[in-house]
């Protein structure tokens, strides 16, 4: 009784969290800002991308932006495939600015070449994506179409793929999304997407960019969004359909863990997302819901099992509200009709996740990690 009287009170923890954030992004539907024009480098660090780089590069070169006023920075991190020979020769008939950049043997990793082409850059304004990206011709002019915060968030989805697989991959992401953005607007800004942001040079060198964390391998976006907070610089998100970026989903079950197992052990270091009360309610609700379902199997206690069914039909309750408010944004509508199916997904998903980042390693871009 005890456990189905926490499961309760911690539903109705995750049922105020997510109301709130619907109250937010509904709060954004209707702003418009108008563009704050000026130059910007575009900034992208890759490795093994030769499959990806040329979709991206067409995307780029598609962009609505004065070529004066732009310059695109690639940052190769030791690719041993192709990669490198096909920015070349893109580059030959390209009629942009492109600065194209060889990490040296003793710099490796993302936020290594993320330092690089900041120093590299021309203009203040760096924009980033990541290597497997495409995005709409008006993504550049409206990720400038914000406040003038010194580090703006954008949107990402995953590209198309069709079956339930990928359905429940691109709901997850996209509430990830949506919760990020709103902790933004609530002034609470925990969560980022490296695929999709924008951040000021001068402020990125004032904070010190990731000289506090080079050990850990991950997090060049919420780690760089938790020093801009923590110097107490300006934060957004860009609430735009034009400012998304779709990104390459996970191909298969291992390289999904691997990524997720990636991101919680990078959270577990954010200062801010251990001490934010939506971030730390939506994993203790979820913690709660699992040991309940689990304890309910194994004393077979009725009481127990009718507290977890009626929080599980009222969790997919608010999923369904959550979900119907934020779709539409996404053009997604169509993956309503999965959210009933992923509650049986969802709990072994997150159960998974958190016990194998307590240990395991993962690998990222061709290389094994054992730490964040």
């Amino acid at each position: 009784m005890i456990i189905g009287s926490i499961l309760g009170f911690s539903f109705v923890i995750y049922v105020w969290v997510m109301v709130r954030v619907i109250r937010y992004w509904k709060s954004v539907e209707n702003e418009r800002i108008e563009p704050a024009i000026r130059p910007i480098s575009l900034l992208v660090v890759y490795r093994n991308e030769e499959g990806e780089l040329r979709e991206l590069l067409s995307a780029i070169e598609g962009q609505k932006v004065d070529k004066t006023q732009f310059e695109l920075i690639l940052v190769n991190d030791h690719s041993n495939d192709n990669s490198s020979n096909v920015v070349d020769a893109w580059r030959l008939h390209s009629e942009m600015q492109v600065k194209h950049i060889a990490l040296s043997d003793e710099k490796k990793g993302k936020k290594r070449g993320i330092e690089e082409g900041v120093k590299a850059a021309e203009f203040d304004t760096i924009l980033m994506c990541d290597a497997d990206c495409v995005m709409g011709p008006d993504w550049v002019i409206t990720m400038l179409t914000t406040t003038p915060a010194k580090f703006t968030g954008g949107p990402v989805m995953f590209k198309q793929r069709r079956g339930l697989w990928h359905s429940f991959l691109q709901l997850d992401f996209i509430s990830l999304i949506v919760l990020g953005g709103a902790l933004i607007k609530k002034n609470k800004p925990v969560l980022a997407n490296g695929a999709n942001m924008l951040f000021s040079k001068a402020a990125f060198e004032a904070v010190g960019g990731y000289a506090e964390n080079h050990s850990i391998a991950s997090g060049d976006d919420v780690f760089l969004l938790e020093r801009f907070v923590q110097e107490g610089y300006d934060v957004s998100f860009a609430w735009r359909k034009e400012a998304v970026v779709r990104t390459t989903p996970p191909e298969s079950l291992s390289s999904f863990i691997n990524q997720r197992i990636r991101w919680a052990k990078k959270t577990k270091f954010a200062k801010g997302a251990r001490s934010n009360f939506y971030i730390v309610g939506l994993t203790s609700f979820y913690a709660i819901y699992i040991l309940s379902l689990v304890s309910a199997f194994i004393t077979n206690d009725l009481v127990l099992w009718q507290m977890f069914i009626l929080v599980f039909l009222g969790k997919t309750a608010i999923d369904c509200l959550f979900f119907s408010s934020i779709l539409p944004f996404f053009e997604q509508q169509k993956l309503l009709k999965y959210v009933v199916l992923i509650q049986f997904i969802h709990p072994i998903y997150i159960s998974t996740i958190a016990v194998l980042s307590l240990f395991n390693s993962y690998t990222w871009k061709h290389r094994k990690y054992s730490h964040g």
